[in-house]
């Protein structure tokens, strides 16, 4: 057990409710459309949004269950976000007591590896990101001999699931 977040490191899964935020699911329609059969009124229109919305969204999900993970645990963090070339942003959670930065990685971009392949601490504190399943095989080798630490994260209904930490 990893003793930051009581999460396994093996193949199992801990999964952080996350019954007060919206679900992230995308609704389309238009006023052309109509409602059931034999039913001709107009469906009404739902705004559709954009792929940056919902990753936004997708990311203050995970950014939600990692605090609250460590609020489980006694403990506050700090959030930070940085900009990173006006087109990406990366959230930090700084858990003091534990000596910890966790990194929120919400999508495959080049300039977001290279600002944590930069990021130098004091040896006492453990870097982590954590990163989409998806992008793990891409985080070990931007991240690889750069000291931090792993997480994948995947959305399970309606909530984040975070897998075993791993060395990058």
């Amino acid at each position: 057990m990893d003793s930051q977040r009581d999460v396994p490191l093996s193949s199992d899964t801990l999964i952080i409710p996350d019954a007060t935020l919206p679900n992230l699911s995308v609704v389309r329609g238009s006023v052309d459309q109509t409602g059931a059969e034999g039913d001709n009124r107009p469906m009404t229109p739902t705004p559709v949004q954009t792929s940056d919305q919902v990753l936004e969204q997708v990311s203050e999900r995970v950014v939600a269950a990692a605090k609250r993970a460590w609020e489980v645990h006694g403990e506050r963090v700090a959030l930070r976000e940085t900009p990173v070339n006006g087109h990406a942003r990366l959230t930090s959670l700084a858990a003091p007591t534990s000596r910890r930065v966790e990194y929120v990685v919400e999508c495959d971009d080049p300039d977001v590896w290279d600002v944590l392949a930069a990021v130098e601490v004091a040896d006492e504190w453990q870097l982590c990101a954590l990163v989409p399943l998806a992008l793990m095989g891409t985080a070990h080798e931007r991240l690889c001999d750069h000291g931090f630490k792993l997480q994948g994260w995947w959305l399970q209904g309606d909530h984040v699931a975070f897998g075993g930490v791993e060395i990058a």
